[in-house]
């Protein structure tokens, strides 16, 4: 299936097939993005997500376990330079296709 990025012009959002790792890199974004929030939605309570820093292999930047299946939005106060990976063995939803990562930027 593939993983889905969906640009607008103050965010990209992510849906998520579990299987392929997603770069934004090669989604069009090749110097990251300045992030202001990240909204992680989950398919069900107990979904977890996991965002690294530019590579499979890089830093664990981001990490959220949605307890009640409603969502979790967090804020950065200054906005954060990132180059977002998602490795899709960091990523643990109960229904892939229903899952969604926002990422909004300045």
């Amino acid at each position: 299936m593939g993983n889905l990025v969906e640009v607008s012009p103050r965010a990209v959002t992510v849906t998520l097939d579990g299987v392929v790792d997603m770069d934004l890199a090669e989604e069009g974004f090749p110097y990251g993005l300045r992030v202001s929030g990240i909204h992680f939605w989950p398919s069900g309570a107990g979904d977890t997500i996991a965002v690294r820093s530019k590579t499979a292999t890089g830093p664990i930047i981001y990490k959220r376990k949605d307890v009640d299946g409603q969502g979790v939005f967090d804020s950065f106060e200054v906005g954060k330079k990132l180059k977002p990976y998602i490795k899709a063995s960091d990523v643990s939803l109960v229904v892939p296709a229903n899952a969604r990562v926002v990422f909004y930027f300045s």
